[in-house]
């Protein structure tokens, strides 16, 4: 009941000893690959849509119970399939692999992102520790992806459309949050692209 999964009975070889704890912490190390390798997306490495409804759940009632302050970003490629057609569906997965390594290299410690899936990512902006703005990080984000991505020999310049919702006294859970920074994206997407649209902005347009 306490956990314990393996004894010895005494007296006992200091071989034996060394044997079961190799063993154990072998199995132990397997256990947290596999673990790890479920919560990743295969392609990028970040974290996967499923670990990040779980997790990010749990954030949203963590923040709710401090009353912390918690916004959402969803991140869009524009014009993602006109890679695919004009360099092939590898060099999309090129892009979308070097796009996740900048989007992680971009975040603040407290900060986490995943791919949704296809183009899309999600950020979660944590400004619990003082009530910041996260334009900054925001513009860091655009200026990173802004530079030239090398694909197969071919140099591409990209553009995202972003999304960003907060949470507030109404919002349900974090499936709300998603949706609202969902439409916040899409909104992006109408005004032209290339562009950040918070979730309060786009109700009033």
């Amino acid at each position: 009941k306490q956990g314990a999964n393996d004894f010895l009975n005494q007296p006992f070889e200091p071989e034996e000893l060394q044997c079961r704890v190799s063993h154990n912490l072998e199995a132990l190390e397997q256990f947290n690959n596999i673990q790890e390798s479920a919560n990743r997306d295969y392609l990028t490495g970040l974290y996967n849509r499923r670990y990040w409804f779980n997790e990010g759940q749990k954030w949203f009632e963590e923040h709710q119970r401090h009353q912390a302050q918690l916004s959402l970003c969803v991140l869009d490629v524009d014009h993602f399939k006109q890679v695919n057609d004009a360099l092939g569906h590898s060099a999309g997965d090129q892009l979308l692999q070097e796009l996740g390594s900048r989007l992680q290299g971009c975040i603040r410690q407290n900060d986490m992102v995943a791919r949704l899936g296809g183009d899309e990512f999600v950020i979660y902006l944590d400004n619990s520790q003082r009530e910041e703005d996260i334009s900054p990080v925001l513009n860091r984000l655009i200026g990173r992806i802004g530079h030239p991505f090398r694909l197969q020999g071919n140099e591409l310049t990209i553009t995202v459309s972003l999304g960003v919702a907060s949470v507030t006294e109404q919002t349900a859970d974090v499936s709300e949050l998603l949706h609202q920074a969902d439409i916040a994206m899409y909104q992006a997407k109408r005004n032209g692209r290339s562009r950040i649209v918070m979730y309060s902005e786009a109700c009033t347009e």
